[in-house]
């Protein structure tokens, strides 16, 4: 005879007190990251928000005519009357100008577009709180508070609220990478691939969220990425009529021009690079190679943990790597999670403790860009102890995300 569904238990879902705190703290922390979200949707759609946004809006503007923004930017003749100048210069890849034109469509007004703009950046951060409630229940079933608390957690991050109001794709990008990695974990390697190269449409925030299909052999994964990317980039060129050497070029011509001092003036291993007198150039490309196999090696080590905790580690070597700017603190949104889930298995104190340093960190406002060194530098102590503290209870053999971890079965596979 079949069972009825189970009750969890107190020892499952914690103490009522304990229940009760957590629901009243997550519950908080959800308000503090819808009023964030409010406040900033509201910057947004006002005359001076959304100014990168701005810059995408005339960028796709010119690429939906079949002009290439890099070219205008470099040749006045190229400007149009109605459109002015591409002043801030269109150095995004090509892939991320076409996949970029969905999420901040070329149309003739630039509140209209400012306001799809929301909407999908509201659905990113709506499939992270999706997200942030499937992980909390498997770690606490039948608690409200877990649920509460995650979701709380993730919303509540400040650099949320930046990103919305500057028009950076960081919400929706947080939101597909979720759904990218829920996927990877199911084996749908078609599916998450096309997400990965969706995503790709800011690789400095999302390049290191492919490791966990590399290290794993997910070798349909990237190829459904690559196909992507390469299938994007081509309809770019030939419909703007520019060649890849061409585009070369010009990036090059840009890249020569840029004032890196002036771009990467916050914490970042650009920005130590360039404080010891490396060009800028020069400093970008080593912060890809040190970075990118800093970033291989802690994915490799760790490539049977589960897919919440790889993405929590990872998204601390991405907030290093390339970081320039408040609003990419939303990649660590993963960090978060992942010992926020830690923490409502282990429920030690230590295990609090490292959540709550990371996430005091992120859910406080902050200026956009910090010049106080010793601030900055509380920040990231604060993340460093927290991937720290995880990397430790991983080599311990706890996992924030048992239900995840990669099976010595699917190893021998991918071994094989």
């Amino acid at each position: 005879m079949s069972e009825g569904p189970q009750t969890p238990t107190q020892a499952e879902t914690g103490s009522p007190r304990e229940e009760l705190a957590l629901r009243v703290f997550g519950g908080l922390l959800l308000v503090l990251g819808l009023v964030y979200a409010a406040a900033a949707v509201a910057h947004l759609l006002g005359p001076l928000g959304g100014l990168d946004s701005s810059y995408r809006w005339l960028e796709h503007r010119y690429s939906a005519r079949g002009k290439a923004p890099l070219a205008v930017h470099l040749d006045p003749g190229l400007i149009e009357d109605d459109l002015g100048p591409v002043g801030h210069a269109g150095t995004y890849p090509p892939w991320a100008v076409v996949t970029g034109s969905a999420v901040i469509p070329p149309l003739a007004s630039l509140r209209a577009a400012k306001a799809w703009f929301a909407l999908c950046s509201l659905l990113g951060l709506g499939l992270t709180l999706v997200y942030a409630r499937w992980l909390a229940q498997r770690a606490r079933p039948g608690s409200l508070g877990a649920v509460l608390l995650l979701a709380g957690a993730a919303a509540a991050v400040f650099g949320n609220a930046v990103s919305l109001r500057m028009g950076q794709y960081g919400l929706l990008l947080n939101g597909l990478l979720a759904a990218c990695l829920v996927l990877h974990e199911r084996r749908r390697d078609l599916a998450s691939g096309v997400l990965l190269g969706v995503v790709a449409l800011k690789p400095t925030i999302t390049a290191p969220f492919a490791l966990p299909h590399l290290v794993r052999w997910r070798w349909r994964s990237l190829a459904a990425a690559a196909v992507y990317v390469v299938g994007t980039s081509a309809l770019f060129l030939a419909w703007c009529g520019v060649s890849p050497g061409e585009l070369a070029t010009m990036r090059g011509a840009v890249r020569e021009g840029m004032a890196w001092e002036t771009i990467y003036n916050d914490t970042g291993l650009i920005r130590v690079l360039l404080e010891v007198g490396v060009p800028g150039g020069a400093a970008s490309l080593a912060a890809l190679l040190l970075g990118g196999l800093s970033a291989l090696a802690l994915g490799w080590r760790f490539r049977a943990a589960s897919t919440l905790a790889l993405a929590g580690l990872l998204s601390l070597c991405g907030r290093l790597w390339m970081y320039h700017r408040r609003y990419d603190d939303t990649m660590l949104a993963f960090l978060l999670l992942a010992l926020g889930a830690l923490a409502l298995r282990r429920r030690r104190w230590q295990a609090w403790a490292a959540f709550a340093l990371v996430g005091l960190s992120l859910w406080a406002p902050t200026r956009m860009v910090w010049q106080g060194a010793p601030l900055i530098s509380l920040r990231l102590a604060c993340w460093g102890l927290g991937a720290g503290y995880l990397g430790v209870s991983l080599l311990g053999g706890e996992d924030p995300d048992p239900a995840g971890v990669i099976s010595g079965t699917e190893r021998a596979v991918q071994r094989g």
